[in-house]
């Protein structure tokens, strides 16, 4: 395979359409697989029970879920279980209404859904198993967020794979990223508009969040209160601010359940949000539309992807802060004409930043996170484009990018392990 298809194939897996954050919406969705089993049979759920690696645990302690005022995994399994449509994927509660939501909450006071936590930490795993008067049905999602790898009713075997996510996934991403990230910026410059187009209605779709979030004064209202700063004049309305506003809005209206589409990136709608908002903001400020914008957002993207496959896909690392930061500020550097040694050093100078910020689950504060991180990688753009030079001799500053995001994988596995249990350790007396 070549790598223009390879990378573009990668992308358009990885960019990809959710609604709600997604471990919440992940366990919706296995809910709902179980439950549609049972209900084909004739039969009611009576019973829903949904056991969950650490690290689903830890990003949906803390996260509304859309279309029910609630937090909390037990709601998710729990309007999944009541309304949700499996066939939707990752919008699977599309079609929730008001009176699911009143049944939810009938099924839930009757104590009918239990929540463990097994698996490893860093393995995403779901498994859902929905009760009915003589048969039930079981669904496991794993290494994805809407990736089945089993799906039973009673003994009866429906779907199988193999629990591996070392397969078609990794030995995609493993070729991609065999190659160096000026091969890569090549390739993006080698794409025609309409083999990106879908990064833009991805861009647009996010760019809506945020307007609902600056509206509605969303979550923690992080978006909202800049704004209106902005508008007093306390803070200067230039590009950086802007950028921060709208992506830290699109976080809070996020994190706070709206029904809203995200483009997710990596499974994230955060990564999704921080990838996209900063450098279609900065695009439309700049007056930079149609294929330059466009491979803008698809560097921005492919390095995201980069960073976050060497990191893992759930760790103790915020990848809001250090991931797509990284590819929005490599973006940004594109749409200001810098040169592919500029990419280089932002990325070795962001990785000597921020890189130790945590992800301490999904919550209305990932938008304090989200602005931390935007607002860091304009800073870099910047500095950058004025000729800082970050060299190996500051901490896990590698060589060059490609050693700085290798070390950046190694101080998140293994390297953070024990302080993912840490975390996990604290939010489990929460719930």
């Amino acid at each position: 395979m070549k790598l223009k298809d390879a990378l573009l194939e990668l992308m358009k897996k990885e960019v990809r359409p959710a609604m709600g954050c997604t471990e919440p919406i992940a366990v919706a969705l296995a809910a709902a697989r179980a439950s549609e089993i049972v209900r084909e049979a004739g039969e009611n759920v009576v019973k829903i029970e949904v056991n969950v690696d650490p690290n689903v645990f830890k990003n949906g302690l803390g996260v509304y879920v859309p279309k029910t005022e609630m937090i909390g995994l037990n709601v998710a399994a729990a309007i999944g279980t009541i309304a949700g449509n499996s066939s939707y994927g990752l919008e699977v509660l599309r079609d929730v209404t008001e009176e699911d939501v009143k049944r939810m909450k009938q099924f839930l006071s009757d104590e009918t859904v239990k929540i463990g936590i097994e698996g490893e930490l860093g393995q995403l795993r779901i498994h859902a198993t929905a009760y009915g008067e003589s048969v039930h049905g079981e669904a496991i999602l794993y290494g994805e967020h809407d990736t089945f790898i089993m799906i039973k009713k009673d003994e009866e075997i429906l779907l199988e794979k193999e629990a591996s996510i070392e397969e078609d996934d990794n030995t995609l991403k493993t070729f991609v990223f065999s190659h160096t990230i000026k091969e890569i910026l090549d390739t993006i410059d080698s794409y025609e508009e309409e083999e990106l187009e879908f990064l833009l209605k991805g861009a647009e779709m996010n760019y809506q969040v945020a307007l609902e979030g600056l509206k509605e004064n969303a979550g923690l209202g992080v978006g909202a209160k800049l704004k209106k700063q902005m508008d007093k004049g306390l803070i200067c309305s230039d590009l950086t601010n802007q950028a921060v506003m709208y992506t830290a809005a699109a976080s809070d209206a996020r994190m706070r359940g709206y029904a809203i589409p995200v483009m997710t990136t990596n499974g994230s709608g955060n990564q999704g949000i921080v990838a996209t908002l900063p450098v279609y903001i900065a695009a439309r400020e700049m007056g930079i539309y149609d294929l330059p914008m466009l491979k803008a957002l698809a560097i921005s993207q492919a390095l995201t992807i980069m960073v976050k496959s060497s990191i893992g896909l759930l760790s103790a690392l915020c990848a809001c802060t250090i991931a797509a930061p990284i590819g929005a500020a490599s973006g940004i550097i594109f749409l200001k004409h810098g040169k592919k040694s500029h990419v280089n050093q932002v990325i070795q100078s962001m990785a000597a930043d921020i890189t130790g910020a945590i992800c301490d689950g999904a919550k209305p504060g990932c938008a304090l996170k989200v602005a931390s991180g935007v607002g860091t990688a304009m800073r870099h753009v910047y500095m950058v484009l004025a000729g800082l030079e970050v060299t190996e001799s500051n901490g896990i500053v590698g060589k060059n990018a490609e050693e700085s995001i290798e070390n950046l994988g190694l101080l998140s596995k293994p390297g953070m392990l024990d302080t993912d249990r840490a975390i996990l350790k604290i939010m489990q007396k929460k719930a």
